[in-house]
């Protein structure tokens, strides 16, 4: 009997190991062949390491970015005295007790204003960036540039002098697309930094509305140029997908290297499961991701009609990140997103565009327009191809997207508007 037992453990063991090493050697096979092709990406000139991000230098007279990094420095100091006020910038509901209170810490704002209005007249951007940090570097100083979208936002809505209201308010709205413009960094975050700064913009349109005195022509000329400008007919960039694709290859380097710091060691558990499994399978993995990466970057500067397309065709094929040591599920459910977010960015910016001209139409003419072609010629609805809906309401109007989904989703995606005739102020005298 023990004999019988001792030849079965014997095969099992040899079975275990003569997996366990053909796994290995598979693992081993797969690295070579990935290496492989980081190597011939670098020797084509692609970046594949953090430091290939490296740009020139820039004078600070000339550099954007240093006028921001002022611009915060000014901000946490007065900041230290109206603390009670930038917390009642985040309340929804606001008394007069408050909105004077406000009023007098976005005056106290105005040298941090001035530093922000003259980073557009700066040719170009560079922030200070020690790319040596990897994966502890943020390549795009977010926090500042949220921080300057937020306020100059607020300046515009909290603005109580009436004379010129418009003209400021459209002003704001240009310069928060100037800053978006300007201030994207490298990397997939970078990268959407335009795309959301943009976007809220709109969202000035839409509180700016409903403010007495709001003349929707002078608005409009304002804002209508600098918004078709920087509506994109194509994207997203390829240079978005490049950017990502070092930083997969690094995430690679560090777990092969077993260097996880202690921030990252959770992540990578909870993603990669043991170190003993994950790594033969890993590389297998990327090397397939990289193809991904390639499709994505080959695809990339497309219509907003076509990335409608492209990012089903990702969603469909990897409609969310599975876990495990699998690389290719997670970076192709982001893939979709991008390209779907782009289109949704791009539809927003365009039915802002026909917006503005409904606004206008109904102040100068005393009454909504029967359809869009009483309007001229507008932008069109990607997700159509055709204008956006449009339909007379008892009490004004409704314009959005044909993308199928809820009436609460279009609307926060900026998709729908609906415009009553008790929230547009008459025509200014």
């Amino acid at each position: 009997m023990w004999r019988i037992v001792r030849r079965v453990l014997i095969v099992a063991l040899a079975l275990v190991a003569s997996g366990a090493g053909g796994w290995w050697l598979y693992g081993g096979r797969a690295r070579e062949r990935f290496e492989a092709r980081v190597a011939a990406l670098r020797a084509a000139g692609q970046p594949t390491r953090f430091e290939d991000f490296e740009t020139p230098p820039i004078p600070d007279n000339e550099n954007g970015a240093k006028l921001l990094e002022e611009a915060a420095r000014v901000l946490d100091e007065i900041e230290k005295a109206h603390r009670n006020a930038d917390g009642l910038l985040l309340n929804d509901e606001h008394n007069d007790a408050d909105r004077l209170e406000i009023a007098a810490y976005l005056d106290a704002l105005a040298p941090y204003f001035k530093l922000l209005e003259q980073i557009p007249q700066r040719p170009g951007w560079r922030p200070d960036v020690d790319w040596s940090k990897g994966f502890e570097v943020m390549s795009c100083p977010i926090a500042e540039v949220h921080d300057a979208d937020r306020l100059l936002a607020a300046r515009a809505e909290f603005d109580l002098e009436p004379e010129g209201r418009t003209e400021r308010t459209a002003a704001t709205a240009v310069l928060i697309m100037d800053l978006g413009q300007r201030c994207g960094g490298r990397g997939m975050i970078g990268h959407l930094v335009p795309w959301t700064i943009t976007w809220h913009a709109v969202e000035v349109l839409r509180k700016a509305t409903r403010e007495p005195g709001f003349d929707a022509a002078a608005f409009r000329r304002i804002v209508d140029p600098k918004l078709a400008a920087v509506i994109p007919d194509r994207g997203p960039p390829a240079s978005m997908f490049v950017d990502e694709r070092v930083y997969v290859v690094a995430l690679l380097g560090i777990i092969d290297s077993g260097n996880v710091s202690k921030e990252f060691r959770g992540l990578f558990e909870d993603r990669f499961g043991s170190p003993f499994l994950y790594r033969p399978g890993l590389y297998k993995s990327a090397a397939t991701w990289l193809d991904l990466a390639e499709e994505a970057i080959r695809r990339a500067g497309t219509s907003p009609e076509d990335a409608i397309e492209v990012g089903a065709s990702f969603h469909s094929r990897y409609p969310r990140s599975t876990g495990g040591y699998d690389l290719v599920n997670g970076e192709g459910a982001m893939y979709g997103r991008v390209f779907s977010k782009y289109a949704q960015y791009a539809a927003s910016l365009r039915l802002a565009r026909v917006v503005m001209a409904l606004l206008e139409h109904r102040q100068t003419k005393g009454a909504w327009p029967e359809s869009l072609a009483d309007i001229g010629e507008m932008p069109t609805d990607p997700y159509s191809g055709k204008p956006f809906l449009y339909e007379r309401t008892e009490h004004g109007c409704k314009v959005r997207s044909a993308r199928e989904d809820t009436e609460e989703n279009l609307e926060s995606d900026n998709l729908l508007w609906t415009l009553d005739d008790d929230q547009i102020p008459a025509m200014p005298r």
